[in-house]
């Protein structure tokens, strides 16, 4: 079954959905719901959902990817179902599946999902991209995502503040520099927030030393949307910055 959906063998279509819904096998019915993804047979769309409750997280996962590739406007209630599902790696899949349908639909969504502190840092990063891929914009995406660059302490539930991931902040500020593009107000905040960035670093960011490299990156999606050549450059050591705001880690030799 997996090897017909990777080869694009569309005419087993009906065949792989006759053997999903015959099967108690977990396997095969995680092979045939990417199959039928893979083989974009939309038919197939509203029978694949009926396994998003299922015990299961990978068969969930393996719906939320396949709705994304099927991009049926009736199903997207089941991906906004699960991505608020209680396994982490569904979620990231229902967030990758969001953005390949395109749609700004999911906007309110992804927005919440960008400003989500009580999640993994993936959660956001995800939700950001997302936002860039849907192509959704209006002033609480921009405050979203501003919010998420200029953030470098976060709550930590059931514990002190904790350092934000480099990363989650990247991918904000690369889905401004993608938005920009699209939208002069999301291109306006971008060099607003660079600039302020590069000219009085938040305290935080110098005591994480993480402020260089986050110009780097910062500055990487600047190259990327302006058609620039990135010029290789040696980049002082980074060392681990997972400790807490209080007590940063010390750099030692």
């Amino acid at each position: 079954i997996r090897i017909l959906g990777k080869l694009d063998k569309k005419e087993y279509s009906q065949k792989i959905l006759d053997t999903l819904l015959k099967t108690n096998e977990e396997e095969t019915i995680v092979r045939a719901i990417t199959a039928l993804g893979l083989l974009d047979y939309k038919k197939s769309s509203s029978k694949i959902s009926d396994f998003s409750t299922n015990q299961s997280y990978r068969i969930r996962k393996a719906v939320a990817f396949t709705l994304g590739k099927l991009n049926v406007v009736a199903e997207y209630p089941i991906l906004q179902k699960l991505d608020m599902d209680e396994n982490l790696e569904v979620r990231l899949e229902a967030i990758k599946a969001i953005k390949e349908t395109k749609s700004s639909e999911f906007k309110d969504i992804l927005t919440r999902n960008a400003c989500e502190y009580k999640s993994s840092c993936d959660i956001r990063s995800y939700a950001c991209w997302a936002l860039a891929g849907t192509s959704s914009w209006d002033k609480k995406v921009g405050d979203a995502l501003q919010k998420l660059i200029m953030q470098r302490v976060i709550p930590c539930e059931g514990g002190p503040p904790v350092y934000d991931a480099i990363f989650s902040r990247t991918s904000a500020f690369w889905a401004l520099c993608v938005l920009g593009e699209k939208y002069p107000e999301a291109k306006t905040l971008r060099v607003k927030i660079y600039e302020q960035i590069s000219q009085k670093p938040l305290k935080e960011d110098v005591e994480g030393e993480s402020w260089e490299m986050l110009l780097y990156y910062f500055r990487q999606g600047i190259c990327f949307v302006e058609g620039k050549t990135i010029e290789k450059r040696e980049l002082p050591k980074a060392y681990p910055d997972l400790g807490f705001p209080m007590n940063p880690i010390k750099k030692t030799d």
